[in-house]
């Protein structure tokens, strides 16, 4: 096992194809630009924020209280850390309000296209009109990176699983800018009994300016993530309870990725849980399954919304029919992590493609012995076939490798026995294609094609060994993450792909190419506004649950 010590100096590797005008180690850095907060007003809707603060942080909550919509700053509630924003304001001083998918944000009148799930266009005036480049939004969307050199996080012991999760979320297009400049603070959720009262969110933000600091600010090659690692260590007893120990990555970015969820849940009273119940083939033929899809989202949406569920939430079908009498079910449920098995034919030291795992997971699987199904047929457990389909695929796809095996021991005291599998799966760096794999019935607004933005690479043989470093992408190029150490990887993707892609890769994070290039346009989903779902209602077709959710409100 690798440990790095918490007071280890920063190692700044830079070769000679690295960018040009980036610093040597110890150099000095060009002055950045600072981030913009696009502060946001009160919706109309009667949402109010209640916001927790340390007392250094009261004063600029104040401040911009009005433009965040919230009621009050309570000091007292529970300490926070301090997270200075800078507002973007109008020419009164006034902070500006937030871009809705039908407004114009600032002077360039940056309008959503609503032709387009999750695109946006930009209207410089009436005779001029057009989409987004075609071409990957990456670019645009990290242009807050381009001032400032990469750095890196000291290893607080062990903790080299934290700081791939911290840097591959710190590097994630339109996520990060959110938390960074601000965007976050109208959608806090103190209140909510599922989330850390806005402590990880806040921490987060911090550390993202601790990363890409403002103007003028001094910037270090590396420093330690103590503040956030306490934040992990209070709400993540996986974490907190051992620390020093080894822990799995993609557990870890899902604890802080659930975490931030319920901190800015916009969602402030959610509904009773109710069972769906499962569909059958007469009800699917009938009505079609889309309708049936947006219904479970919009279930979905009563409960769950946020900016993680705009960007990072897609949505499976999983249908299981009975080996006996023939009946079928059809579920549809949310993901956030796409869990890929690795593909049948991959060996130690081969390459498959990502198809064959995306096929491998679509492949049908026979559920028997203690796995049988319930048939509601049969009225009796039986032997069936189940099988997953991709249904929506989110503006940023997160995929995770099933690099680990596991056998259950044979005896109560003996763990279980894990071990790695090997071989490479390759991905091109840009324009993935997802749309042969989307099922053939789910119609889609945008074309499905992917540009990797990260990738958190295992070395070891078991997930309670080894280290963990991450490969992101950044506006200059590629760059390598080792704890507080930072290696440029290279610019283009024949020079980059050669080392950032391997059998190591144990996390592989994308960014759909019709991306709106800021995170003030990227649409907020709601059970009430269909438009904005990445559903397709066709003319003709029966939505009445929407009807009913509307009847049932009024009443």
């Amino acid at each position: 096992r690798r440990v790095r010590s918490a007071h280890d100096d920063a190692n700044w590797l830079e070769p000679a194809d690295a960018p040009q005008g980036s610093a040597a180690r110890g150099g000095s850095l060009r002055p950045s630009s600072p981030p913009l907060c696009a502060a946001e007003r009160a919706g109309g809707d009667g949402r109010s924020v209640g916001i927790r603060c340390r007392e250094s942080s009261v004063p600029l909550l104040r401040q911009h209280s009005d433009a965040l919509g919230a009621d009050s700053v309570d000091a007292e509630q529970v300490a926070l850390p301090a997270v200075h924003l800078i507002a973007a304001t109008d020419a009164q001083g006034v902070p500006a309000p937030r871009a809705s998918p039908t407004s114009s944000i600032g002077s360039l009148g940056i309008a959503s296209d609503q032709g387009s799930w999750g695109s946006a266009s930009l209207q410089t005036s009436a005779a001029l009109c057009f989409r987004s480049p075609p071409l990957s939004p990456l670019g645009m969307a990290q242009r807050h990176m381009k001032p400032h050199r990469p750095v890196g996080l000291r290893n607080l012991g062990n903790t080299c699983f934290l700081n791939v999760a911290l840097q591959v979320l710190a590097h994630a297009p339109l996520l990060a800018p959110f938390f960074l400049r601000g965007n976050f603070i109208r959608d806090l959720n103190a209140a909510n009994m599922l989330g850390t009262g806005g402590t990880m969110a806040s921490a987060f933000a911090g550390l993202l300016q601790q990363l890409f600091p403002p103007e003028g600010s001094r910037s270090e090659g590396a420093f330690a993530p103590e503040e956030i690692y306490g934040a992990v260590c209070r709400h993540c007893p996986l974490v907190g309870e051992q620390r020093g120990a080894q822990q799995d990555a993609h557990e870890v970015i899902c604890f802080i990725l659930d975490a931030l969820h319920e901190d800015v849940n916009r969602t402030r009273e959610r509904p009773p849980f109710e069972e769906r119940p499962d569909l059958g083939e007469e009800d699917i033929s009938r009505r079609g399954e889309e309708r049936f899809a947006a219904e479970a989202w919009r279930d979905h949406l009563l409960r769950h919304r946020s900016v993680l569920v705009d960007l990072c939430q897609g949505q499976l079908r999983s249908q299981v029919r009975c080996c006996e009498c023939g009946c079928a079910s059809v579920t549809f449920d949310p993901f956030l992590f796409l869990s890929l098995p690795l593909p049948p034919k991959l060996k130690k030291g081969g390459r498959e493609p990502i198809e064959a795992a995306i096929r491998a997971f679509c492949a049908e699987e026979r559920l028997e012995g203690d796995d049988r199904w319930g048939c509601p047929r049969c009225e009796r457990r039986v032997t069936a076939l189940k099988r997953l389909s991709l249904w929506k695929l989110p503006v940023l796809l997160l995929v995770h490798l099933k690099r680990f095996g596991f056998e259950a021991s044979s005896s109560w005291n003996m763990a279980p026995r894990a071990w790695k599998i090997g071989g490479e799966v390759s991905v091109p760096l840009a324009r993935l294609d997802l749309q042969g794999f989307v099922a053939e019935t789910s119609p889609q607004r945008v074309p499905l094609q992917y540009d990797l933005f990260a990738a958190v690479d295992h070395v070891g043989m078991s997930p309670s060994t080894g280290h963990y470093t991450a490969a992101c992408r950044r506006a200059d190029g590629w760059w390598r993450f080792d704890d507080s150490r930072v290696e440029f990887l290279g610019r283009t993707e024949e020079g980059a792909a050669r080392r950032v892609l391997s059998e190591s890769n144990y996390l592989l994070l994308f960014q759909r190419r019709d991306a709106p290039p800021e995170p003030e346009l990227v649409r907020e989903q709601s059970h009430k506004m269909p438009e904005n779902w990445p559903h397709v209602r066709r003319d003709g077709l029966e939505w009445s649950f929407l009807d009913e959710a509307g009847a049932s409100q009024q009443s």
